[in-house]
């Protein structure tokens, strides 16, 4: 069986991921995927807070994907 690719976008979280808890049902391997866009990175505000946000949410899914 081939893997699963789960492209996360914007919604990080594992709970309640319609896609994530659908391919985790087919008993293939799930290949959690997220790209971070240099290009919008560019855009944020100097001050950092919303790449700091993302970065914690990216933490926080590796966290919760390696205690499943």
């Amino acid at each position: 069986m081939h893997p699963i690719i789960v492209w996360l976008r914007r919604d990080l979280r594992i709970d309640d991921n319609t896609a994530l808890f659908h391919a985790s049902k087919t008993g293939a391997t799930v290949v959690p995927l997220f790209i971070l866009d240099s290009e919008l990175i560019k855009r944020l505000p100097s001050d950092g807070a919303v790449f700091d946000f993302q970065a914690e949410a990216l933490r926080e899914l590796q966290q919760n994907i390696i205690s499943l």
